[in-house]
């Protein structure tokens, strides 16, 4: 992608802007859509990484640096243990 695309894109972007975040927000836009301007991959960029945040939000539990799982109907954090069982 040419840099003047890809700085309109991430212009336009509204979400995280790291290289590896934004990579994969990118990597879940369609090839068929690629032909489009850099400020509408932006707009195509956004809408994919907020149905993203929906679908996370949706489930109401998340994972906490790797180490443990919020479940936030039930209001409590749960441990995760190693490959161990420990």
């Amino acid at each position: 992608m040419r840099s003047d695309k890809y700085r309109r894109m991430i212009a336009q972007y509204d979400g995280h802007r790291g290289p590896v975040t934004a990579g994969a927000v990118l990597e879940g836009v369609p090839d068929s859509l690629l032909h489009l301007s850099g400020r509408e991959l932006g707009i195509v960029m956004s809408a994919v990484n907020a149905a993203y945040h929906r679908g996370r939000a949706s489930c109401r539990a998340e994972v906490m640096d790797g180490d443990a799982v919020w479940i936030a109907p039930l209001g409590r954090l749960y441990e995760l243990s190693d490959k161990d069982g420990r």
